[in-house]
């Protein structure tokens, strides 16, 4: 419930601002900050992570100052605005690197990629990605590796690279699907079944969209229950109007403007078959 979240973290704030725990303000401000990047505020979750910078700095909490940083390329890349996410994605790996904070500089590096991704510009992209998935592997941060396996399929596929993407990509599903994480899974899966479309593989596609539908709904992912319906209206050669009006629900809608991007999760070092599979 994001409404009760917020009132707790503006309880918060109050409680760290009437004791002058700075390092709490900052706390307080960078999660309500998250509620509202994730509500699609992203006007009012930029102004929040700039103060969330502003004290983190004054405090010397470069930790602090390097999630702040982060967070504001994320909510620039979501407006649209990539000079200002690449500013800030690049100011983040320098505090990264200089905390020597692994994970926030693969994070970073990955973030970096996103960009050029978005521009189209996979030559710089894969790079990033290739990196992001080194570093994942070497601190055994399986979550990581999953979503970099992902971002390079993406990025392969860019290319017309079909063969590598798809293998990346089959990976990345099958560590989606040995983690147990079904709402990035679903993601993997409609790239899957985009790619499929492309290589002109019609009914392999349609069965993968199916199952990307029963777990996108199941596990509450509109932003995909959208696009694999469209695909899926595509492919069935049912483009008519009202067919596709019938897709825009408020809560679909909602979800545009809502899509928040899953942070690295630590855990066990990937089991010898699957490292093996990455390195051949």
């Amino acid at each position: 419930n994001y409404t009760e979240a917020l009132a707790r973290y503006e309880n918060c704030l109050e409680t760290y601002q009437k004791l002058g725990d700075q390092s709490g303000v900052c706390r307080a401000i960078g999660n309500m900050g998250i509620v509202y990047w994730t509500l699609g505020d992203f006007i009012r979750a930029l102004g929040l992570y700039q103060q969330y910078q502003t004290i983190a700095g004054e405090i010397g909490d470069k930790l602090g100052l390097s999630r702040a940083m982060g967070n504001m390329g994320n909510v620039y890349l979501d407006l649209g605005n990539y000079q200002q996410a690449l500013k800030h994605f690049i100011d983040n790996l320098h505090v990264a690197l200089e905390l020597g904070y692994r994970q926030g500089i693969s994070i970073s590096v990955a973030n970096m990629g996103e960009v050029y991704e978005k521009q189209g510009d996979y030559q710089r992209a894969l790079p990033c990605y290739r990196f992001n998935l080194a570093a994942d592997l070497e601190l055994g941060d399986r979550y990581g590796v999953a979503y970099a396996l992902w971002s390079l399929a993406k990025a392969y596929a860019g290319q017309g690279n079909f063969e590598t993407a798809v293998n990346l990509l089959q990976l990345a599903i099958q560590l989606g699907r040995l983690l147990d994480i079904p709402y990035e899974l679903s993601d993997f899966l409609f790239t899957q079944a985009e790619i499929l479309s492309w290589q002109e593989r019609r009914d392999e596609a349609l069965v993968v969209l199916a199952e990307t539908l029963s777990l996108a709904a199941a596990v509450n992912h509109p932003q995909v229950q959208l696009e694999a319906r469209l695909l899926q209206l595509r492919l069935e050669g049912q483009s008519n109007v009202a067919a596709l009006l019938g897709l825009l629900t408020p809560e679909l809608d909602e979800a545009q403007q809502a899509a928040m991007r899953a942070g690295a999760l630590l855990g066990r070092w990937l089991n010898e078959g699957l490292i093996a599979a990455l390195r051949t």
